[in-house]
């Protein structure tokens, strides 16, 4: 790798990360050649050992490289596809945002129901504190005093283009998306959104492809739709090697489209490692395929640097990005966006010529305004703050209180985790008796297709609207629940 630069702006573990990819992508790096201890290029560097750790983990993390015991980090057999990808793949950027994430849908959970209690471990929602009430009101006053004659006229049916010039902005200085205005459709969510695309295929011949377990939300719209949907096997447990049993189930699919969640796995919380999404793009290509990219969780990241969006690693047209606001401001304003690829995006106006934007003009002006004065920004960071300081709490209050008692699923990215006891309860069990202790948590069932895959005992604890003051209080009401009054973890 090249030397650092230590008048960058580029902080040092970003740039030896960065010159050791390259390095890899370039090919000065081979499968299974080692990388240079962590000491030597410390001292090679002059940097501190936990500054090319932090590097050499992150690459772990990308699927980059990975660790053998007593051989250090060895590179991987990433397959860069030279010949298609070329120079057109882009780097990743060093910006790191935090996400945004899909509402949790239990239609058939006998747990629904609103609760009172405030130990309502629900993922969805946000807490009433956290929606900017004065600004929003202030946006609102403004935008009715110059108003004109818009309130008499219908928008334009993609969405206001003030509006889809602001979002193109954000997504290419914090994705790495690459898009222009044009290509963003504004929506009234994740569902609206993914029904607007199966307009443009046949559910006669059309295959849709979907993670199992994934969002039953968007696997309902494709079955009310009359699409069949074929299961492709998510990885459990956030493994970084090349999940096979998912690219021979796409193989095999014989899909045309296909739904996935690569920056944070809906609701395992595992990652696509940078081998699958490269041999994903590279079936969309050969079978005339194209993949939605539901990216929603992408400012919530609590300790990995995010990977590439597929979206920015796509040199042929064959992904649409999904984004929403519903996490990092309300899910009551039911505001999300769509990026079209080129390719498609004749298709899509022919098929909703005579459709309207179901996205509020006032509600397009005001979010307009918000990010155009850098309200969006700064909420975005206070929000990643805020949830990074709960996961921390919910996490610590977690080891405290149960330890080595429960395995945890998740954790590195997102409003959730992912938890069962270790002695082989039940998801319906632990349910039950939460809600003896007056304590809310959620069934994972209903996201799975075919079997469990791993998921049997597996409740989701959500923190995107409890208050913090309720977290150890609720935790603690937790393990008086599933092991009884005692305190401390198990010996």
């Amino acid at each position: 790798m090249k030397d650092i630069d230590r008048s960058s702006s580029t902080n040092l573990y970003t740039q030896i990360y960065e010159g050791i990819k390259q390095d890899i992508e370039s090919g000065d790096l081979v499968a299974g050649e080692k990388l240079t201890p962590i000491r030597r290029l410390a001292h090679e560097l002059h940097v501190s050992r936990n500054t090319v750790e932090m590097a050499y983990q992150q690459l772990l993390t990308e699927g980059f490289v990975k660790s053998r015991t007593g051989s250090g980090y060895v590179v991987n057999d990433v397959e860069f596809m030279r010949a298609k990808f070329g120079e057109a793949f882009p780097a990743a950027s060093s910006v790191v945002p935090k996400g945004t994430s899909i509402e949790a849908v239990f239609a058939e959970d006998p747990y629904n129901t609103k609760s009172d209690t405030p130990y309502d471990f629900t993922y969805g929602d946000r807490s009433p504190k956290s929606f900017p009430s004065r600004t929003w009101r202030l946006l609102t006053d403004e935008v009715l005093e110059t108003v004109g004659g818009r309130t008499a006229q219908y928008g334009n049916a993609w969405g206001e283009p003030g509006l889809r010039i602001e979002i193109a902005r954000w997504l290419r200085r914090t994705r790495s998306v690459d898009c222009t205005a044009d290509q963003i459709v504004i929506l009234p969510g994740t569902q609206p959104a993914v029904d607007s695309i199966l307009v443009l295929f046949n559910s006669q011949f059309d295959i849709v492809g979907m993670e199992d377990p994934g969002y039953r939300g968007v696997r309902d719209v494709f079955r009310n739709r009359g699409f069949t949907v074929v299961p492709l096997p998510a990885a459990i447990g956030g493994e970084m090697e090349p999940n096979v049993h998912f690219t021979d189930a796409l193989q095999a699919s014989n899909a045309k489209l296909v739904f996935l969640t690569p920056s944070v796995q809906f609701p395992t919380g595992s990652l696509m490692p940078i081998l699958t999404r490269i041999r994903t793009l590279r079936w969309a290509m050969d079978n005339d395929a194209f993949i939605i990219e539901d990216d929603y969780c992408r400012e919530f990241l609590y300790s990995d640097r995010p990977l590439q969006t597929l979206q920015s690693m796509d040199t042929d047209g064959r992904v649409i990005y999904l984004g929403t606001m519903s996490k990092v401001l309300s899910p009551a304003l039911r505001v999300s966006y769509m990026v079209l690829p080129q390719r498609l995006m004749s298709r899509w106006k022919r098929a909703h010529e005579q459709y309207y934007c179901p996205v509020p003009w006032l509600t397009q002006e005001v979010l307009r305004l918000y990010m155009a004065r850098g309200y969006w920004t700064r909420n975005t960071r206070r929000a990643a703050a805020e949830y990074e300081a709960i996961h921390a709490l919910v996490m610590e209050s977690l080891d405290r209180e149960m330890g080595d008692r429960i395995d945890i699923l998740g954790g590195t990215a997102g409003l959730y985790l992912l938890v069962r006891t270790k002695d082989g309860r039940t998801q319906e069990e632990l349910i039950r008796l939460a809600a003896q202790q007056d304590v809310r948590v959620y069934p994972t069932r209903l996201y799975c297709m075919q079997s469990m895959h791993g998921m049997d005992g597996y409740v989701l604890l959500g923190f995107s609207s409890i208050e913090k003051e309720n977290v150890a209080e609720g935790i603690r009401r937790l393990r008086v629940a599933w092991f009884g009054e005692d305190s401390g973890q198990a010996t």
